[in-house]
């Protein structure tokens, strides 16, 4: 009888989320994209129950990063609804339209159409030499990994304006006044959370939040695919002669024009004109981000080299700087 009991409860459970469907007898499937909603429609916890906490609704122009449907000839969406508690919630087919990513021009703020891109990315010594009260700057035992190699802020679509994509206004204030706590937690899994954790130190200050929030949102995926191949490309970085140039440079100085011909021997020709070289106000400066420009559309598993490649040329005001070392 306890068994029968505890397997009733699961099932309930699975019930009321939406993820078992006994009428077709199939389980809720993956599915990406963002719904564009066209009507006023409920956003359920469970379409089954028309059970609906807080009785959220969605309005017209909306556009909801979509991570799932409740089988492969979708009727109901499930989405991520910033303003709702419970966040997560199903959406009828019939509210809208899905959106896959790319399949829809850039017109304002809204997702990305694949094309362009800016992978922020930081020398975190230099970062947490001006900022020492973050989280993420208090460690000093064990040396992380990123003390010799670069470490990810963001992935950005663009122009830089194309941000919070479908996200409430309150969370968007949060998001703007650094009250990252406060926004959902992002959820990627153990594998994936531990890989971003590894290459992203402001997890610890909830960065990876606020930059889904703001950027992801309008990136074109879920969280998953979003942050997937975030580490992907900073891998790539990490993994080149462009880290080693840095890790190799720390307590000296470097050129725009050795990091520029350290892009050209890592990505090929050119690749280069295409990096945006960051540097602080001190004197001398600190080269504390790298802005990488990037064209083409990017998948869980992107090519760098031919990303940057296809980017247009761009400017750098920063002639070159001091690489600082960890907790110097």
């Amino acid at each position: 009888m306890y068994r029968i009991a505890v397997l009733l409860l699961l099932v309930n459970g699975l019930v009321a989320t939406g993820l078992l469907s006994f009428g077709s007898g199939r389980a809720a499937v993956p599915a990406e994209g963002v719904f564009v909603v066209e009507r006023a429609c409920p956003a359920e916890q469970s379409f089954r129950r028309g059970t609906n906490p807080g009785a959220v609704m969605v309005a017209p122009g909306q556009r909801l990063v979509v991570f799932q449907a409740n089988r492969a000839e979708a009727s109901h969406y499930r989405v991520r609804v910033p303003s709702a508690m419970p966040v997560e919630r199903w959406l009828a087919k019939d509210c809208g339209r899905l959106v896959r990513a790319g399949a829809e021009p850039n017109t304002g703020p809204t997702v990305s159409a694949g094309s362009r891109h800016v992978l922020a990315v930081n020398w975190q010594n230099a970062f947490c030499q001006t900022r020492p009260q973050v989280a993420e700057c208090g460690m000093r035992k064990p040396l992380p990994a990123y003390a010799t190699g670069f470490s990810l802020h963001g992935l950005w679509p663009q122009p830089r304006d194309n941000a919070y994509c479908g996200v409430d206004g309150v969370f968007e204030r949060w998001s703007r006044t650094g009250a990252w706590h406060r926004l959902p937690p992002v959820g990627l899994g153990d594998a994936l959370g531990a890989a971003l954790a590894a290459v992203m130190p402001g997890v610890r200050s909830h960065l990876d939040r606020h930059q889904w929030v703001k950027h992801g949102t309008c990136f074109g995926t879920g969280q998953g695919s979003y942050f997937r191949a975030s580490v992907a490309l900073i891998a790539q970085l990490n993994a080149s002669p462009v880290r080693a140039l840095f890790a190799a440079g720390i307590g000296g100085r470097l050129t725009l024009a050795e990091i520029r011909q350290a892009f050209d021997a890592a990505f090929g020709p050119g690749a280069g004109q295409r990096v945006d070289v960051q540097c602080d106000r001190s004197s001398p400066p600190l080269i504390d981000e790298l802005y990488i420009h990037l064209a083409g559309r990017i998948d869980t598993t992107p090519d760098l080299g031919a990303l940057i490649r296809a980017a247009p040329p761009v400017r750098s005001d920063c002639a070159g700087g001091r690489i600082d070392a960890y907790g110097v």
